[in-house]
């Protein structure tokens, strides 16, 4: 019998179990991105007071422990706690300059979401000393398996970022190209008024393709058969966007985020097929 679309959702969206590579994957690329949007801001020479140097060193040592994967499970509950501060307290409530922004917000939902997950069973310390413990007791190897309804709420956190963004642009200023004009004589024009032959026709073209594979990312992730068109033209449009404006870390963790909706058995082969060459290869995917 067919199933109704509650529980197909619930199937999809709480049953599934599988690899967690991708998910060590996702922790080690989002503690970089991090660093670097953050490090430099979190030195303790920047920190003006006792209370901020304490919370800048809780940042470091939390972030560290989650690059690495020692005590995962605390460290990025540690670390998604010092994003939601830095996002909401600093950012929001105390005003600093650029700590409040689109790029800042979906990197701190990413250090959210990410803790909601096992990711430390995989390429971690945490493995090495659980491998190690079997070892010693003559137990199993534990297999890298775990979870992955937190991988589905960052499949459903890039969904966002689209739909919303398509949203955004359905409007005659944006889809007539005049909003990506301003936008582009702001950033390259200077104080002047200048006068680019076939400005109007690119920004034109520019709105309609962001808006039309925008729309489509957000549905077409979800298929995976159309993966293989669909990242690498995700990886261009980003790329394009990092290099025309200013977006800081958005496009690298957008394209970051991707690894969610491949198939974590691919993930697993491939990395198995990485490492036969010099021997090492995991647990069961």
């Amino acid at each position: 019998p067919s199933r109704s679309p509650a529980r197909a959702l619930y199937d999809w969206f709480v049953l599934p179990e599988g690899s967690t590579r991708s998910l060590a994957l996702l922790r080690i690329g989002i503690v970089a991105l991090i660093w670097c949007r953050w490090a430099g801001a979190m030195v303790l020479v920047r920190m003006p007071g006792l209370g901020q140097s304490v919370f800048a060193l809780a940042f470091f040592l939390a972030t560290a422990l989650m690059l690495v994967g020692l005590w995962t499970r605390f460290s990025a509950a540690a670390t998604a706690l010092v994003m939601v501060v830095t996002y909401y307290y600093f950012g929001i409530y105390q005003g600093l300059d650029g700590w409040a922004k689109h790029h800042t917000c979906l990197l701190m939902m990413s250090a959210v979401l990410i803790a909601l997950t096992p990711c430390g069973r995989s390429l971690s310390v945490d493995r090495f000393l659980a491998i190690r413990r079997a070892a010693r007791s003559g137990g199993a190897v534990p297999d890298e398996r775990g979870e992955l309804w937190g991988l589905r709420l960052i499949q459903v956190q890039v969904f966002c970022v689209y739909f919303w963004s398509v949203a955004d642009k359905l409007n005659p200023a944006y889809l007539s190209g005049e909003r990506l004009q301003s936008i582009l004589i702001w950033l390259y024009g200077g104080s002047g008024d200048p006068q680019w032959g076939g400005l109007p026709v690119l920004c034109l073209a520019m709105a309609w393709a962001s808006v039309l594979i925008e729309s489509t990312l957000a549905f077409g992730l979800f298929v995976p058969r159309w993966l293989k068109f669909l990242i690498p033209l995700g990886i261009l449009l980003h790329g394009a966007f990092y290099i025309l404006f200013p977006v800081s870390t958005f496009s690298l963790n957008m394209i970051l985020l991707y690894l969610a909706f491949i198939p974590v058995a691919w993930v697993h082969a491939g990395i198995d097929a990485m490492l036969a060459p010099v021997g090492l290869t995991g647990g069961r995917s």
